[in-house]
């Protein structure tokens, strides 16, 4: 049940600033343990490179629960959007500085949607940087 990726926020919030929107009930085809991995890695990537207040907010679709997480920062260069999920990869501004990661996070939560059937996309909006989750449900 959908319910369980509330725990899984209240899990890896550890600085007390997600505000999370009510999930819709649906029952959803996840691997708990992996799900866990994937909301852990982008609660985790918000607080290191944004550390701003995370927003969750969830829309109900014929196939997917879709869970929209976003923060306040600065977001990522519109050149390397859609390089933030390959493997290895590290923006510019962080691979550069010696910040910690190895650039594997996003790619290895993207992996893991796919082999669940659903989907992780990403975006800057005029808010912060956003990762959408489209998670099967029935």
């Amino acid at each position: 049940e959908s319910r369980i990726i509330d725990d899984m926020i209240k899990r890896y919030d550890d600085r007390d600033r997600v505000v999370a929107a009510a999930i819709p009930c649906v029952l959803v085809h996840i691997d708990a343990n992996r799900m866990s991995q994937v909301i852990g890695n982008i609660i985790d990537n918000s607080y290191k490179y944004a550390n701003t207040p995370i927003e969750i907010s969830y829309l109900l679709t014929d196939d997917y629960l879709q869970m929209r997480i976003l923060d306040h920062g600065p977001g990522v260069a519109d050149d390397e959007t859609e390089l933030v999920t390959n493997r290895f990869y590290r923006i510019r501004r962080f691979a550069d500085d010696g910040s910690d990661g190895r650039g594997l996070g996003l790619y290895a939560a993207k992996t893991i949607m796919e082999k669940m059937g659903g989907q992780l996309l990403v975006e800057n909006t005029g808010e912060g940087f956003c990762v959408t989750l489209l998670i099967k449900w029935s």
